[in-house]
């Protein structure tokens, strides 16, 4: 497996502050523990609920805010070529890629206001985007007893050696 070289941008185009060196190491933490490698890009912004609100409403048909929206920019398995960029293996859940092209992930949007009436923290919005931006789901009952337990499992993996940021 290669190193994971992430390029992740962050806009935060809210009055709140964020401090997002802890985000950004849980995101490279998670990636690497879903087996992402090699020339990763992640977009991460964070807004207010209008503008999630737009988004929602422009790409999924729901005229209201929410948490957290993910747009994958290339499949994972397929890059702009239609050459092969990434092999995505099931049963080892992995994301390798074949030459040192950029794996553009995709973007996540997370509404900060939205999260902290909910109460829900950044970082679980954040891995929950990651996710959907690889592919999985949790539509159907098997597809979210499949996330909760990977997300379950990094948590177990990530506080043995470090504790979560909260927000």
């Amino acid at each position: 497996m290669k190193h994971l070289n992430l390029q992740l941008h962050v806009r935060n185009s809210t009055r709140t502050p964020i401090d997002i060196v802890p985000v950004e190491q849980l995101i490279r933490d998670f990636l690497i523990y879903m087996k992402v490698d090699g020339n990763t890009y992640l977009e991460l912004h964070l807004v207010g609920n209008k503008r999630i609100q737009t988004l929602n409403r422009t790409h999924r048909g729901k005229d209201k805010p929410t948490d957290v929206l993910s747009f994958p920019i290339l499949d994972p398995i397929i890059g702009h070529s239609g050459k092969p960029k990434r092999v995505q293996n099931q049963s080892e859940r992995s994301w390798t890629s074949q030459d040192d092209s950029l794996m553009m992930l995709g973007a996540i949007v997370i509404s900060l206001p939205f999260a902290r009436d909910k109460k829900e923290r950044i970082v679980d919005l954040v891995l929950h985007g990651i996710l959907h931006l690889l592919g999985l789901d949790h539509e159907t009952n098997t597809d979210a007893v499949r996330w909760e337990s990977l997300i379950k499992q990094f948590w177990v993996r990530h506080q043995g050696s470090k504790s979560a940021p909260a927000h």
